[in-house]
């Protein structure tokens, strides 16, 4: 829920947002100049001049330690802590 509304909300303030890729590239000429940023998006290969870059990647849970199932608090089948909706 929390990353479906920072999605939309920055994607209402006209920020660019290149889901399921792959970065083959940045390139930057001058220091106050643009960046190029090459990628690899469903197969097809494409870049973008851009001014800044967010690079988001995919995060595992760091809980081996905490014991908590034993504590009772249920985790799912891929160890992340089983939460609602909110």
């Amino acid at each position: 829920m929390i990353q479906e509304t920072i999605l939309k909300e920055m994607e209402n303030t006209e920020i660019n947002v290149i889901k399921k890729s792959s970065v083959k590239g940045l390139e930057r000429k001058n220091p106050n100049g643009p960046i190029t940023a090459k990628y690899s998006s469903e197969d097809k290969d494409d870049s973008i001049q851009v001014d800044t870059v967010l690079w988001a990647i995919g995060r595992v849970p760091n809980i081996e330690d905490l014991n908590l199932e034993k504590n009772g608090i249920r985790l799912s089948e891929k160890g992340y802590i089983v939460c609602d909706e909110y």
